[in-house]
């Protein structure tokens, strides 16, 4: 007795929740006439491809990079040619993002560390400290 099986493999994996599809009708605001199709890269993580709207404030598109890639907001800095969109109040068009553009994200790590300490009979033990920004005193979880 033998059996078949088929399989396919897709390049990209698309998130509907990032990459809409769009039917005649939406009325999604991601899917309208100005809609756009941005990349975001993250070092270390694939390319991904993000619709918006070129009405979208940065914060909002800051927000739905946290929702669905789970990187925290106010961690979040944007960077398009060479300069970053820290005017979160500011609109998508008005730093000249446009449709296949990529926005770099880097996200700031300076205030959390992990240390890993190993003793002698190889135990290990894990702690977070966080580095206050005034830089007097660290607090230990």
């Amino acid at each position: 007795m033998s059996s078949a099986a088929s399989v396919a493999i897709s390049p990209i994996k698309e998130d509907p929740a990032l990459f809409p599809i769009c039917f005649d009708g939406a009325r999604s605001p991601h899917c309208s006439p100005e809609s756009i199709l941005i990349y975001v890269a993250v070092p270390g993580s694939p390319i991904t491809p993000i619709q918006i709207s070129e009405s979208d404030s940065i914060a909002s598109v800051k927000l739905r990079i946290q929702t669905f890639k789970g990187f925290v907001v106010r961690k979040q800095r944007l960077i398009f040619d060479g300069r970053e969109l820290a005017r979160n109040n500011s609109l998508v068009k008005d730093y000249g993002v446009t449709d296949g553009k990529v926005l770099h994200l880097v996200i700031r790590l300076s205030d959390l560390r992990f240390i890993t300490v190993k003793t002698a009979r190889g135990k290990k033990y894990e702690f977070q400290v966080r580095v206050p920004r005034g830089g007097d005193g660290a607090d230990i979880d």
